[in-house]
C-alpha cells in the first residue's frame, strides 16, 4: 500500500509531503513585545484566558517556521467570545500568507467570536506573555492522523503540495490561499490572469492574498483590476488594494483614507497612466 501511494505521486513529492505533515502538528515559539496575555485553548472551540499583547514571535505555526508581528486581545470565559487575532507582517519564512518582507497590510484578522480559527481544529494550545517575553506551545492531534492517513496516500487536510492552479479551484479557502501564494512565485505566463480571476474569489482572504501576490510580482499590467477592488464591500480587502496600487504606483496615500485617496488618484491620474502602454504599443505596430 505504501509503495503504491509512493508511486501514485512520484516518490520525491511522496517524501517531501510526508516530512510537511510531520512538522504540522506543532506550534512552538518566544514572543517580545507589550502587554500581558494568558490563554489555554483546547480545540479551536474552547479557550479560558484573556489579555492583550503586542508581540514579534520566532518560531513555528502549524509547521512553518519564520519571524512574524501579531497583535491579540481577547477575553475567553471557558468559549471564545470576544477578541481579535492580527498578524502584520512576516519578516521571513512562510506564515500563513505572508511570505515577504515587502508586503504591505496584516496578513490575517481573525475575530474570536468566530472560535479561535489562529489555532487547528484539534488543537490544543498555551500562550503566556508577561510585559515584555513570552512563549506559546501547541499541538494539533487532527494533523497526526493527516500524517498517519498521508503515508497510505490520504489526504485528510488536503495540504499536500499540489499545482498552484489547480488549488484555485480548490473548494477550501486555505488551500486556494497556498494556491495564491504559489502564483507569487510563479514564472508561468497565465500567472497574472490567475491572480486577476482570485481577485473574484468568494473569500476577502483569497482576495487579499491575490493583491499582494500582485505587488510582489510588480504587476502593473494588473492596475485596472486592482482599481475595481477598490470598491469590494469588505474594508480590508479595499484597504489592502490602496496598498497595492500605492505600491505598484509609487504613490504615497495618506494614512486615514488611503481608499478615497487612491480613488481619486486613479481617476484623475491612474487611468491615463496605465492605460497608456498598451495604446503605444498599438500605434508602434
Amino acid at each position: 500500500m505504501l509503495l503504491l501511494a509512493c508511486g501514485c505521486v512520484g516518490p520525491l513529492r511522496y517524501v517531501r509531503d510526508r516530512a510537511n505533515d510531520a512538522a504540522d502538528p506543532f506550534r512552538a515559539n518566544l514572543s517580545v513585545g507589550s502587554g500581558i496575555h494568558l490563554n489555554v485553548n483546547a480545540t479551536r472551540a474552547a479557550a479560558l484566558g484573556a489579555g492583550r499583547c503586542e508581540v514579534t514571535r520566532i518560531g513555528i505555526r502549524r509547521g512553518q517556521g519564520g519571524a512574524w508581528r501579531e497583535s491579540r486581545w481577547d477575553i475567553n470565559p471557558i468559549l471564545p467570545l470576544l477578541g481579535d487575532t492580527r498578524i502584520h507582517k512576516c519578516y521571513f519564512g512562510y506564515i500563513d500568507g505572508s511570505t515577504n518582507r515587502r508586503r504591505i497590510g496584516f496578513v490575517e484578522s481573525f475575530p474570536t467570536s468566530m472560535g479561535d480559527r489562529t489555532r487547528g481544529a484539534l488543537e490544543v494550545s498555551g500562550n503566556v506573555h508577561l510585559l515584555l517575553p513570552g512563549a506559546e506551545i501547541g499541538f494539533d492531534a487532527a494533523e497526526v492522523l493527516d500524517f498517519a492517513l498521508g503515508l497510505l496516500g490520504v489526504d485528510l487536510m488536503n495540504d499536500d503540495v499540489r499545482d498552484p492552479f489547480e488549488q484555485l479551484l480548490s473548494p477550501r479557502v486555505p488551500d486556494r490561499q497556498r494556491g495564491v501564494q504559489k502564483l507569487a512565485y510563479s514564472a508561468a505566463d497565465r500567472a497574472t490572469d490567475a491572480l486577476i480571476v482570485a481577485l473574484c474569489d468568494a473569500d476577502p482572504m483569497v482576495r487579499i492574498e491575490a493583491l499582494r501576490a500582485m505587488m510582489f510580482r510588480e504587476e502593473a499590467a494588473a492596475m485596472p483590476a486592482i482599481a475595481i477592488v477598490l470598491d469590494d464591500p469588505n474594508l480590508a480587502v479595499r484597504t489592502q488594494a490602496a496598498a497595492a496600487m500605492s505600491h505598484l504606483a509609487g504613490v504615497p496615500f495618506r494614512k486615514y483614507d488611503p481608499v478615497g485617496q487612491a480613488r481619486t488618484w486613479w481617476m484623475k491620474e491612474g487611468k491615463k497612466r496605465f492605460a497608456a502602454a498598451p495604446a503605444e504599443e498599438k500605434t508602434e505596430k
